[in-house]
């Protein structure tokens, strides 16, 4: 094991940073080996992560109307980009994700009506989800899948 620090790309914006920064800490800490991820401009991030692990893939799906599903579970679930596409993408996952899976979602509050439903849906009691928002003002919400 090395003590040296892995090199990952930064940027000038400090929710990209942040937003990076956690899905790192959740791609080591969880040992997630299938992230799917969204719209969010965060893939370098996740990919060091899972080099880190030394294990591991990223499936990249950007705004387009399909969605690539893996095969297999989906561990962590980031969604970015438009927040309207927040629910119909988490639904489109869901049968893929087993107890313990994470969802981040960037940029919830840029206006929080956009996802509402997503908010909705996540934070409902009995929706399966744990979820809470992260930096509110910084537009994070995080949400693991528990049953």
């Amino acid at each position: 094991m090395s003590n040296t620090a892995s090199v990952v790309r930064t940027t000038d914006d400090p929710l990209v940073e942040a937003a990076g920064t956690l899905l790192r800490q959740l791609v080591i800490a969880t040992g997630a080996e299938s992230v799917v991820v969204c719209g969010a401009g965060l893939v370098g991030f996740v990919a060091e992560a899972l080099r880190e692990n030394g294990r591991g893939r990223v499936v990249e799906c950007e705004g387009g109307s399909g969605v690539a599903v893996p095969p297999g579970p989906v561990d962590l679930l980031v969604l970015g980009g438009a927040p309207e596409r927040f629910l119909p993408v988490l639904r489109v996952m869901e049968p893929r994700m087993l107890p313990g899976a994470v969802v981040v979602a960037c940029g919830v509050p840029e206006p929080p009506e956009r996802a509402a439903d997503f908010l909705a849906y996540v934070r409902a009691s009995g929706s399966g989800y744990v979820s809470q928002p992260l930096a509110p003002d910084g537009g994070l919400e995080m949400a693991v899948r528990s049953a």
